[in-house]
């Protein structure tokens, strides 16, 4: 797998970091949701609470960690898709989101204002597999469909 800290490395000059996620996750996090990040996620928020930018040909936003409950809430994806669902941000039209429903962490996408579980697109198991996913424009069918349309 490759380490967090060498993609960082590869993110372009205009990519824009928030500063470093204050205080600890246990303080903005719920205990739930706590348990569903992975290392490399907590490392990134560490360095940047977020941040914006073009990676690859799309615009990614990745959103505060301490907004991303908040934000989830706010758009009812516990209502119209399902419980183990949290967003972190955007991609062009779409949503990212880490989806923990089957018990195995998967890093998804789906289209704004399409709240259908059959429209949720796996993108990578790992945090870092998802942002190089973005930066070398490597995605698996049904999410090129989705951010890479013709």
């Amino acid at each position: 797998m490759t380490d967090i800290n060498d993609v960082l490395k590869q993110l372009p000059k205009d990519w824009f970091a928030r500063p470093p996620m204050s205080g600890s996750v246990s303080t903005i996090l719920s205990k739930n949701l706590m348990q569903a990040f992975q290392d490399d996620f907590i490392a990134y928020h560490m360095q940047s609470d977020g941040g914006e930018g073009r990676l690859g040909k799309i615009y990614v936003t990745l959103w505060p960690l301490s907004d991303s409950e908040r934000l989830t809430k706010e758009y009812r994806f516990h209502e119209y898709m399902h419980p183990d669902l949290l967003a972190i941000g955007t991609a062009d039209d779409a949503f990212i989101a880490l989806d923990f429903s089957g018990g195995d962490i998967q890093w998804v996408v789906f289209p704004f204002g399409d709240f259908d579980l059959d429209e949720i697109c796996t993108i990578n198991d790992t945090f870092t597999g998802l942002l190089v996913s973005f930066i070398d424009n490597q995605f698996p069918e049904k999410a090129r469909r989705l951010l890479l349309p013709k």
